[in-house]
């Protein structure tokens, strides 16, 4: 390899491991926005919308369902019922949905679902918390409120062989209340007439259930393209004011030689190794020493790493800012020196894991080629 390969391989290794070090900068500061601001929570809320439609607003409604929300990491009182909702399973979301329906609706479905689960046989017989049940819906009168969710539970159980008989009241005759309901002689299957009740008076339930796997595909969808647009901007704000477009980058590249752009590879691949790419060693910190780390990280990598390489490489925009003041000058400069900040924001974007691989395969080729211009024993006790 000519000299011009190894100093192009230099370069590359260089800004390789320089977007390795600005990208996990820029992991850190999101984990941490995300934390704040719980992005998952807001992005599973989006989902849902778009999966719920204008029933999603019945659970995300404050006071609705408190007990599936959880306090912000901002909240420090709950002195309102507001909170997050995060991402629920199959069953959770099912119930969740179960207790935006009306009162009576509730009450039958929990009586059946009590009756299937402790009966012995499948049919549904006179039980005497299904004979309660049915008492307690016969007194419901006309003008109050669940009656007419009465009168069509009442309908229903008339299809499925029941014998309904509504009564005037005695001191009011011109008012109607639900009546005597008793089941026929014949036998009726439990499980089969939850299930056709759920699919009368729940069918958005129902139909949530069976794409359950739609919704959670939308919220991946959701969540990822809101990270993709958090790193972006964390990047370009990044690059922005610390004065780190791409042509800059690649000017202080060009300075380094072969050893010291090793040394900041394995360098930068060591702490992506130690603080990144461990899972371990970030989730089982409580939130606030979590915090506390990520933010030492992050001025380890800005501070160190990058103020190393400003007496080799140029980097003095760190310390005074004075390269400001020719961006402003114009409008032109302004606009390139956006651009410029952009391009690296798109690399910055591909991520951590990205540049430690694209880093490592340098990092073994630059070895390689150092190795190999490096002088034997023989040919330095000749010389």
């Amino acid at each position: 390899m000519n000299s011009l390969d190894n100093s192009l391989l230099t370069v590359l290794l260089t800004l390789a491991a320089t977007f390795l070090g600005l990208s996990i900068v820029v992991q850190v500061i999101q984990e941490l926005y995300k934390y704040l601001r719980s992005s998952k929570g807001r992005a599973y809320q989006i989902a849902l919308q778009d999966f719920l439609g204008p029933l999603a607003l019945e659970l995300l409604r404050p006071g609705v369902l408190p007990d599936v929300r959880v306090r912000g990491p901002l909240q420090l009182k709950r002195v309102r019922p507001e909170g997050m909702i995060l991402p629920m399973k199959r069953e959770e979301l099912s119930k969740a949905l179960e207790r935006t329906s009306p009162s009576w609706i509730q009450k039958t479905l929990k009586q059946l679902e009590f009756e299937v689960g402790n009966q012995s046989n499948k049919s549904l017989t006179q039980s005497v918390s299904w004979e309660g049940f049915l008492k307690e819906l016969g007194k419901v009168e006309q003008g109050t409120s669940g009656y007419w969710n009465a009168y069509e539970i009442s309908e229903f159980l008339q299809e499925w062989k029941y014998d309904w008989q509504q009564e005037k009241l005695v001191d009011n005759p011109k008012v109607m209340r639900i009546g005597t309901l008793s089941p026929a002689k014949s036998t009726v299957d439990t499980k089969q007439l939850l299930s056709a009740f759920r699919k009368r008076f729940l069918p958005y339930v129902e139909n949530a259930v069976e794409n359950f796997s739609k919704l959670e595909s939308n919220f991946e969808y959701t969540y990822s393209r809101a990270n993709r647009r958090q790193t972006f901007i964390i990047a370009f704000l990044l690059s922005f004011i610390f004065y780190l477009p791409i042509d800059i980058l690649y000017q202080n590249a060009q300075k380094l030689d072969p050893e010291s752009a090793i040394k900041l590879a394995e360098t930068t691949m060591g702490i992506y190794e130690d603080n990144i790419e461990k899972p371990d060693s970030l989730n089982s910190e409580k939130p606030d020493s979590l915090i506390q780390k990520n933010l030492e990280l992050a001025k380890q990598i800005l501070t160190e790493r990058l103020k190393d390489q400003s007496t080799e490489s140029g980097l003095e925009y760190f310390s005074d800012w004075s390269a400001f003041s020719d961006i402003f000058s114009g409008d032109f400069r302004l606009f390139l020196y956006l651009f410029y900040c952009g391009i690296t924001s798109i690399f910055l974007t591909f991520g951590a894991p990205f540049w430690n691989d694209i880093a490592s395969a340098l990092l073994r080729l630059q070895k390689g080629t150092t190795s190999a211009k490096s002088p034997t024993s023989s040919e330095v006790t000749s010389g």
